[in-house]
Order: C-alpha cells, then structure tokens, then sequence
C-alpha cells in the first residue's frame, strides 16, 4: 500500500465514500460524484444533505505524484483543494466543480462583449493561482483547459502532477501537445522532464491565446504538425492571430511574451498578472458602455453644444484634435490617431484629400467626414463612449458642433427607407453576424455617433461586389439628413453613394426576427423619432438666419440692411418645411417618393375596388392634386427624388395636374436641386393634353412663382456676401479689394440680395449646384431664360468653382446677356484661374455675339 503525505485528519477509508456517477476522466482514470462522512456516523444516501465532492481513481504513477506532502496544505481561492486520500484504493477525494473543467466551445458560445472579459478572467485567475504555487516552490506542469475546473465566476487548477508529460509515448493528446513548452519537448534534446515556473507561464501564454482569438493555439489540430515547428524552434505568433478589434494591445503583446521559444523571455508571473490587471479595467468599462448601449439613454444631453465655442474657423477647431489619444477601449482607433498627432499632420490630411478646395467650411466639415478620415474616426470613436472624459469631449466639441450645423443647414430633410451594411469579417462583428438569431425583437440598438447610410444598395460597391460577410441594417421609418451632393464623392466626382447621414443620438428598435440570406444578415429597425429628436442638439430657429443677417451688413442702416432682412427672414420661414418633415407620410407622397410606379397604381386601384367610381375619382384627384401640412405634393417627392417615370406616370394620368409649390419651390426647382436631368426633361415635356407652357400660371412648370431660395442655393451666395461685408467694412484688407470700389461692392452685393428676395429660377439653383446635365436639360427644353438670371447662374457657378456649369452656361452668354459681376465675383473669391480665363473667354464670346 502506497504510503501517502496526507495529514491523518484528511486520511479516509473507502467505505466512507458514498459514490455517485461519473463525471469525467478517462480509462482508469475516472473521477465520480461522492459524499463523505466522518468514522463513527452512517453513511449516507447520495443525494442527502450532506456536501459533495469528487472522487478521482488515480493510476499508481498519478497516485505516486500526488502523495507528496505538500499538496494536502495547498489553500488558495484559485487551486482546487485536496479533500481526502484513500491509501490502497489510490483515491484522491477533492472539491467538486459542477461546472465542470473549462470549455472552449461554451466560451465560444459567449455574446460578443462578454467573451473577451470572461477569457481575460480565466486567465488572470489561473496566473494568481500559478503565482501562488511559485511561491511555494512549485510547478504546476500541465496547464491547460482540461485542468482548470470553473465554479461559477471563479476558476481553479487541479491536476498536480498528474497530467501525462510530452515524452511519454502514448500521449496523443492535443492539448497536451498544444500547450506544452518547447523545452519539454524530447525533440529539443533538452531535460524535458525537468519543468519549471516558465514551462507554466508558456501554457498560460497558450491559454490566453485560444480564448482570446476563439482559435487553436497553432491554427492546426495537427500534431505532428505541432511538433515540427517546435523541432525547427518555432513558437505560437501571438500578433497573427485575430484579436478583437476593441482589445487592448497590451494582451496580444502580452501572449506573445509569454509563448516566448526561449523560457528567459517570458518575464515574471507577477508581471502578468499586472497586465491582465489593467485589461480587466479596460473591458470592465467597455462592458459598462456596451450594456448600457441597449438601454440607456444618450450620454450627451440636447443643449450640449448650446454654449461650446466652436471657434472662429473650421481649421482652429479641427486643431484641437491633434494628438487626440484614443479611447482606451478602442485600440483601433490608434492608427487614426497616431496619424493626426501634430497640427501639421491635419494640414496634410486636408491637402491630400484637396479639401482645402472648398471655400464653404460647412461644405468642408462634411466632405472631411464623408471622406472617413481620421477625423471622422476619432470623432465618432470618442462620441460613443458613454464615459467619455470631460477633456476628450471638449476636444472634440467644436468640430461636433460644426457638422451638426454644417449637416442641418445644408443637408436635405430625408423621411424613408435606408439603409446601413457592416462587414462582418471585423473581429468585433464575427459574433454577431454567427449568433444573429440570438437578437430578439423589440431589443434597442442605439447610437450616439454620426451614422451613415445609403438610400440605395446598388450604389454602395462594396456591398455589390464583393461576398465578404454582412450585417445589414434596413430602416422603413429612418430621419436624418441627404448630403449626397455635398459629399467627398461627389468632391472628387465618384460615383456617388445615395448617403443619407443620421444624427446622434439615434434610438432603433428591432422590428422582426432577423434572418439570414447566403452570406448577409439582414436586421429590420425602427427609428424611435420622438426620443431621437428630444436628444439630438439642433440650431434655434432664428439663429442661423440672423447670424448671417448680422454678417452680411443686415444690421447697417439704410434700404440695404432692411432688404437683407427680408431676405433672410423669408429663408427663415421657407425652412418650415423642416419642421414638418416628421409627420406621417401620404401614402400617395410616399409611393411617388418611392419611385415605385406599381405601388401607385395599385393605391388608386385600391381606391376605385372600395367605393363609387365617381366618389374614387374625386379622392383620387385630391390626393394627387392637395399639398400636405409641411408642403410635400406627390410630383414634388417624385422630382425631388429624381424618379421620372413616377412624373410621367402622374402627369400621363391626370394631365391637368397643377404644378403646386412646396413653400415657394417648384418641383423643378427640387429636381434642378438634386441634379435629377432626367426627372427635369420629364417635368417640362409637353402634357398629353398639349397644354403649352405659359409664361405665368401653374400650367408652366418653369414660371412659377417662388418665394424663397432654396437653402444650398442660398448658403453658396452667402460665401460672396460675406466676403463682401468685410471688404466694405475694410476696403484695403486685401489684394483684391484694392482694384475693386466700394460703389461696386455695394453695388453687387444689393443685386444678389434682391435676387435672392425675389427667388431664384431652376436655372440659378440648378448653377449654384455644379449640375452641368440639368442646365443641358434646361437649354435644350427651349426655356426662355430673363437676363438677370443667366448673369446670377453665373455667379452662382463662379463661386462654387463649378467650370461644367459655367461651360453649360455658354449659349446662353450674349451681348445683353453679359455682365461683369460673374469676373468681379470670380476676382473677390480668389477663384482658380482657369475660372477666371473661362469668365473672360466668355465676355470674349459674347462681343463678338456668338
């Protein structure tokens, strides 16, 4: 009988051992659910209360090894405890796990901001309990999953010096191999059954590499594999591995150092445990925010921005951004940061991407955003964390302010379906593009970033050209705001994405179950309007309009001053359509607004199938023919999405339908907007009834009456009236203003402001624009065009640096047509050369009478 090192208190017999069923091992080694009771009372029935503990039949080589005296007085929250021994029955009796040893498939299993944190306490838990036997002179020599046993939160290694050794010869076990330190391996010519406290911090090492990548240590099951690169003295690539993107690089570094070939480099116990530390905290906060991302509501209150200085320039507050850190659960955010570390390296981001181009600084914030720059991430990466540090978010509150400004003032109110695709492949998605029926409906998913999304799929080519995986969320109901035309796309002329940008905060709820198509998952949401818009900082009605009033000389004595007022106070109450905007859609406006002609059809069919012909023809009639509250008719969605055959398809249907204005526009003024050409050659075809197009009266679809500008179109005369007050205020400031007069000053800046008062034409809007294609349309249509407006289309083009414009603007240059405001507008602006010479060769042009 094997003599054992066990204390007698702890020495049992086994008729003391009410034995249970098994629960793990293998061959002659099993280990059984069992209850013990002291000498001198019954023995129970399993089951009783009385506590369990496990059983484990060891072979007597194991029996040998764990007979030592010191592992009966081993007492720590993280080493399983020896119980009892059985001496002739080599039976070791300890604490029994219900959880049972560690499993790699359950933490798979985990829900995405769960698993890494589970993984990095594992982990952490096991380095106490390995720092613990250092202490006391001990090597553990087999750590790997199946020798760490979980109870609830906390994890235990057992199994001392009973693992099987690497050398012996018939062990096939993966893990064995897998986990084992090269210097163990007889294929290293080394003492391999000599292990130390390295050999367990390699296994450690190993450990924290298969549950944090959710991969196998080497990539392979191989084993014969394994001990090939071992023998060329090869270890695990911790950095090749796909860690998840929010992981702090601290624990990649740190698994890699611990496989270290060589035991010298594998530092100290106490050092990992340091490192695991400070992860914890990490992802103890990303998991605060992550939890509360589904809940709670936006960090930032409505009137956060209300009193924020965002500076006198866009460069000043975008300065502010240089060497940024990231948040410190977002590591990927790192490269994007490191990239604008110093003021410089803004100014060559901005070079690179030519935004310096753009003389309108909302126009530039946008199109700095919409490029995905680094300003981009770090602004949207800092404005998610829901503990966000006060010094962070005043370094990114200028340039907030400035987009939320830049994308309400000139952006177009968007109502409808949208769409946002996520590749799944980025660590941080894998999960949920893997457990995505795990999300259940009416779940909320919100966000408190900028996000963007696509009107239409087949314009995004990522999403069309490639099979990587995806997760695509679709909106029926979304907000926000249409800044295709005012994109880095449309910038630098690619092919544009339909991008519809949503203002933070943004509450969604899921609408149906999601499902799954080949390799896309496809989640259906709902926009929670009201709460999004409590949240969401937006401008005070009056703001805007009377800073640039103020700026534009509104506050100067004197008819010029009062006909600036006028003209902005009429922008002013143009923009109610805004406020409008979010009321239930006419299903008539949504169908036309839809482009789908069949919904249409099937509306009015509808209509005629569920009453009296005459009665459906009347509603039918006044559904087509009535304005909604906030302005919308059907004809003016259809043009302001630039959907023609839903305009031939209403006009066909009722030709007498009148050109109704949205709040002074027409639907070819929305058309000429959003450079639809096709939409503005189907709005001024002949009706089927060979009505003419009149001069004045609703039956011409050129003529009509506006009362307002529109506001893109407005905001590009805006940049000319602004640099013009602050010529008149200091005529000699620069270059420039010393060959221009302040008579002719005066004089230019009142002819644009009347313009703007009376409104503008298609003509003008479609020119302030850059829509060269709706200018062709416009011309080859045979509109008469007055004087006034050709000269201020000019202008218009001359100071958004639009040369197709200008060049489509041609024919219709001649002698009375000819003014020298667009080459004075071009000389004050600083305008590109080749603007200059084309205004020139224009006034060229035009003396000779061509």
């Amino acid at each position: 009988m094997l003599t054992s090192g066990a204390p007698p208190a702890m020495v049992f017999t086994i008729d003391r051992i009410a034995m249970g069923s098994r629960v793990g091992g293998e061959g002659s080694t099993q280990v059984r659910q069992c209850s013990l009771t002291p000498v001198g009372t019954a023995v129970p029935a399993l089951g009783t209360n009385v506590p369990l503990i496990a059983m484990k039949r060891l072979s007597k080589e194991q029996a040998v090894a764990c007979a030592r005296p010191e592992l009966f007085d081993l007492e720590h929250t993280n080493i399983n405890k020896i119980i009892g021994w059985v001496p002739g029955d080599e039976v070791l009796l300890l604490q029994l796990s219900e959880n049972g040893s560690l499993s790699i498939e359950a933490f798979k299993k985990l829900p995405v901001n769960e698993k890494l944190l589970q993984a990095v306490a594992c982990c952490l838990q096991v380095a106490e309990g390995l720092a613990y036997l250092r202490d006391r002179g001990m090597v553990h020599r087999g750590v790997k999953p199946a020798n760490v046993l979980r109870y609830g939160d906390t994890f235990k290694l057992c199994d001392f010096g009973t693992s099987k050794k690497v050398q012996d010869k018939g062990c096939n076990d993966l893990d064995t191999f897998a986990y084992a330190a090269p210097e163990l391996y007889p294929e290293m010519n080394h003492q391999h059954d000599e292990a130390s406290a390295e050999s367990d911090s390699y296994s450690l090492g190993c450990l924290l590499l298969e549950l944090g990548t959710n991969c196998l240590v080497w990539g392979t099951d191989d084993v014969r594999a394994i001990r090939a690169a071992i023998g060329e003295g090869r270890s695990p690539v911790a950095l090749q591995h796909l860690w998840p993107s929010w992981c702090p690089q601290e624990l990649s570094k740190l698994a890699g150092k611990l496989v270290s070939f060589d035991p010298s480099n594998r530092g100290e116990i106490k050092a990992a445990i340091g490192s695991l530390k400070d992860t914890m905290n990490v992802l103890e906060a990303l998991k605060a925010n992550s939890m509360k991302l589904f809940n709670a509501p936006s960090p930032y209150g409505p009137n956060w921005l209300q009193d924020i200085d965002e500076l006198r320039s866009l460069a000043l507050a975008i300065a502010r951004l240089a060497g940024m850190k990231p948040p410190t659960n977002r590591p990927d955010l790192e490269r994007h940061a490191s990239s604008i570390a110093t003021p410089h390296d803004l100014d060559d981001l901005q070079a690179k991407l030519h935004i310096h181009s753009i003389t309108c600084e909302h126009r530039r914030i946008i199109a700095l955003f919409t490029a995905e720059s680094p300003i981009c991430y770090m602004l949207n990466g800092t404005m998610s964390q829901l503990k966000c540090p006060d010094s962070d978010r005043d370094r990114i509150a200028p340039v907030a302010k400035r987009l939320y400004k830049a994308v309400q003032q000139l952006g177009r109110p968007f109502k409808g379906t949208a769409f946002r695709a996520l590749y799944a492949d980025a660590p941080h998605l894998q999960e949920a593009h893997t457990t995505y029926e795990t999300l259940l409906v009416g779940s909320s998913l919100n966000s408190f970033q900028f996000s963007s999304f696509t009107t239409n799929l087949s314009s995004i080519q990522h999403f069309t050209g490639c099979g990587r995986p995806m997760i695509l969320l679709r909106c029926e109901n979304l907000i926000g705001f249409d800044i295709d035309d005012l994109s880095y796309l449309a910038l630098t002329s690619h092919p544009l994405e339909n991008e519809v940008l949503v203002l933070p905060p943004a509450y969604f709820t899921v609408k149906t179950k999601p499902f799954k198509v080949n390799n896309i998952v496809v989640v259906d949401l709902e926009y929670r309007v009201s709460e999004s818009q409590k949240g969401c900082y937006s401008l005070e009605p009056n703001n805007f309009f009377l800073d640039r009033a103020r700026e534009c000389g509104a506050a100067a004595n004197g008819d010029e001053g009062q006909t600036c007022l006028d003209c902005f106070a009429q922008l002013q109450e143009a923009d109610s359509r805004n406020v409008g905007m979010f009321e239930a859609p006419h299903p008539f406006i949504a169908a036309a607004a839809s482009g789908e002609v069949n919904i249409l059809r099937e509306l009015v069919a509808a209509e005629y199938t569920s009453s009296d012909p005459i009665d459906a023809t009347q509603r039918v009639r006044a559904q087509v023919w009535t304005a909604a509250p906030d302005g919308q008719t059907p004809l003016y969605a259809a043009a302001s999405n630039g959907h023609s055959d839903m305009i031939r398809a209403l006009r066909n249907t009722w030709p007498d339908v009148p050109v109704i204005v949205n709040n002074g526009l027409s639907p070819l003024h929305a058309a000429a907007q959003g450079g639809h050409a096709a939409a503005v050659i189907a709005l001024l075809e002949k009706r089927p009834d060979n009505v003419s197009h009149e001069r004045n009266g609703e039956t011409s679809s050129y003529r009509v009456e506006v009362k307002r500008t529109p506001r893109l179109c407005a905001n590009v005369f805006l940049q000319l009236l602004n640099v013009l007050h602050e010529l008149s205020l200091q005529p000699q400031a620069s270059a420039s203003s010393s060959r221009v007069s302040e008579p002719t000053i005066k004089s230019l800046r009142s002819g644009i402001l009347c313009a703007m008062q009376d409104g503008v034409t298609p003509l003008c809007v479609a020119a302030s624009q850059g829509h060269a294609a709706v200018i062709d349309a416009l011309i080859l249509n045979d509109t008469p065009f007055e004087t006034s407006e050709v000269v201020l289309s000019l202008i218009a083009a001359t100071i958004g640096n639009h040369a197709d414009a200008i060049t489509s603007l041609t024919p219709l240059v001649s002698n009375s047509a000819w003014s020298r405001a667009p080459l004075l507008a071009a000389t004050i602006l600083n305008s590109n050369r080749s603007i200059i010479d084309q205004l020139r060769s224009l006034r060229g042009s035009a003396v000779l009478g061509q």
